[in-house]
């Protein structure tokens, strides 16, 4: 983590909030998880959209349910 020039480390930072070094990177990691998982319904909705550009929210919904269900 840095702050302009300095840079601090994470402990510190923990520290200050009362938190561990654990529950960050544990935290950073569901962060990064949900994002991906989030980019991915983006993409299935997309796609749906250009196969099928005047359906509505709750038809590209249970266009690509099906193949969430296998990967999530």
């Amino acid at each position: 983590m840095s702050e302009g020039n300095e840079d601090v480390p994470v402990t510190k930072i923990c520290d200050r909030f009362g938190k561990s070094t654990v529950a960050y990177y544990k935290n950073r990691k569901a962060r990064a998880r949900l994002a991906n998982k989030e980019d991915f319904i983006l993409l299935l909705a997309r796609r749906e959209r250009m196969v099928n550009p005047m359906a509505g929210c709750k038809k590209v919904l249970f266009a690509f349910r099906a193949e969430w269900k296998e990967v999530a």
